[in-house]
């Protein structure tokens, strides 16, 4: 009927709406704590940091070479299905976020280490996580990794002329 089609727009209209203002308010707050935890940081943690990069190095090493092999493994030993197990893949070759700030800022860790592993973790995502999604899901997909579609469905760029068939390569 024409007014519960009318019901389920504006329904839909207010969730969408919903949906913003929510992204909106957990955008800001976390800018804000972003904001905070680097005010606490001063420019003598930042010289101690660079004075003893030691667990820096480890830390980010365990972050971008120990993770995503460990996801790697698990998937493998664990014999998860095909999609599951890219995702582990990948899900294990992602940076360090504002969640392990906060976290190490809650539990009085050193957060200036916490700051310079997940930024430059960050930066270095835009080569390990295309290298590890190509290298690492070798094992769980039916074609070149490169060929697999996009969520959206639009093919990703691929070196063969070949189209895919749209239904993703996982599975």
């Amino acid at each position: 009927s024409p007014s519960s089609a009318a019901a389920a727009a504006a329904d839909a209209e207010r969730l969408r709406l919903l949906n913003t203002l929510f992204s909106a308010f957990m955008t800001t707050s976390l800018g804000c704590l972003m904001l905070a935890m680097g005010a606490t940081i001063s420019p003598a943690h930042v010289r101690q940091q660079l004075r003893s990069p030691r667990p820096f190095v480890v830390g980010l090493a365990a972050q971008l070479v120990v993770t995503p092999l460990l996801g790697l493994v698990m998937a493998l030993a664990f014999r998860l299905p095909n999609a599951v197990a890219v995702g582990l893949v990948i899900w294990g070759a992602m940076p360090g976020g504002a969640a392990s700030n906060g976290l190490t800022w809650l539990s009085k860790g050193d957060l200036a280490l916490s700051i310079a592993m997940t930024s430059t973790s960050t930066l270095c995502a835009f080569g390990t996580i295309p290298l590890y999604t190509f290298l690492y899901t070798l094992p769980f997909v039916n074609t070149s990794p490169l060929e697999l579609d996009t969520p959206g469905g639009a093919p990703a760029p691929s070196s063969s002329s070949s189209s895919s068939s749209g239904g993703g390569a996982c599975g």
